[in-house]
């Protein structure tokens, strides 16, 4: 089994090349955003005011997320860890569940880069809720760049990891994920 991680800021496109990957090659798609926007009324303060829900509420809801589809599906080709972890306390939790769970030698790490202003457009454009706002988005930004670009250099240690430019197409971007996992 597989299991992809991309990191990149709000509005790269992780969650719509997530989504191909698991229409593609059968994997399935863990995101963080949608666990949180599910459980909105829990976590509102957070979206509110830009900031990352606390690591370890979000940390559980992966672990048994894992848990339940191992244990549960012996017959997962793969899982696309999509905005988890987004801080370096989430990436060694992560770590620990992989060896938990036997999980150490097929993961593979993608970091979606693009420019500030190309993000704040994008999010201001695709209309949800929590992306109304632009000093919030800039928030989100400030708060992705201070904890997960640590997640990063962490994990160019550990696993293979590779840069893709997030302002190339839906589909260039696609076709560079799909050869390196393959």
């Amino acid at each position: 089994m597989k299991h992809i991680i991309l990191l990149g800021p709000p509005g790269c496109g992780k969650g719509t090349q997530s989504k191909i990957i698991m229409n593609k090659l059968g994997f399935i798609h863990f995101s963080t955003g949608d666990i949180i926007r599910k459980n909105i009324q829990n976590f509102s303060y957070y979206i509110n005011n830009g900031l990352l829900v606390p690591d370890d509420i979000i940390t559980n809801f992966i672990k048994d997320i894992i848990k339940e589809k191992i244990i549960n599906n012996k017959i997962i080709k793969g899982i696309i860890y999509d905005g988890y972890p987004r801080t370096l306390k989430q990436a060694k939790s992560l770590d620990k569940i992989f060896k938990d769970f036997f999980i150490e030698n097929s993961i593979t790490c993608f970091l979606f880069y693009i420019d500030d202003i190309t993000l704040i457009n994008r999010l201001s454009n695709r209309g949800r809720n929590d992306d109304l706002d632009k000093n919030i988005i800039k928030k989100r930004i400030e708060e992705y760049n201070k904890k997960t670009i640590p997640v990063l250099k962490y994990y160019e240690q550990k696993y293979n990891c590779f840069k893709l430019n997030a302002k190339k197409t839906i589909n260039e971007i696609s076709n560079d994920l799909e050869k390196i996992i393959k």
